[in-house]
Parts: C-alpha cells; structure tokens; sequence
C-alpha cells in the first residue's frame, strides 16, 4: 500500500478535493524527529479525550442536579 506503485490518483475525499497517500514506514520508524512528533501527537489526543470524559461527566453530574432539583424526569439524552 505504501509504494508509488500502488497508488490510485486521484482518491477522491468529496467536491473538489482529492487525496494520495504513500508511506515508508522503515523511515518513519528511523526518524526520530517522526517519533517524538508522533508520540507528542498522541499525548494531545489522549490529554484531549481525558478532558473530553471528564466535562461529559460533569456535564452529566449537572443534568442530575438540575434534574433533582428543578424536580424535572424525562428522557436523558
């Protein structure tokens, strides 16, 4: 999948855009300017989706208040 060879251009990814891909995972994996891209890439989505979990869980904590407070049942959504 990675070699020139195997690419189908233009890869279409909606109205007027179009996309190609090739990877050389034996360089991606000897560089280590990728690497330490890579894994600072990855500790943002992980900080991103911990914050995410913790506000729905907030958010949900503040649904039940409210909902206990304002003496309110229906759907939780």
């Amino acid at each position: 999948m990675g070699r020139p060879e195997d690419w189908q251009l233009p890869r279409r990814a909606g109205a007027g855009y179009g996309w190609a891909y090739g990877c050389d995972l034996e360089a991606m994996r000897g560089s280590r300017a990728f690497l330490a891209e890579y894994v600072d890439n990855i500790s943002r989505l992980n900080s991103y989706v911990e914050r995410y979990e913790e506000l729905i869980a907030v958010l949900s904590d503040l649904r039940a208040a409210l909902d206990n407070e304002l003496d309110l049942e229906g759907p939780q959504t």
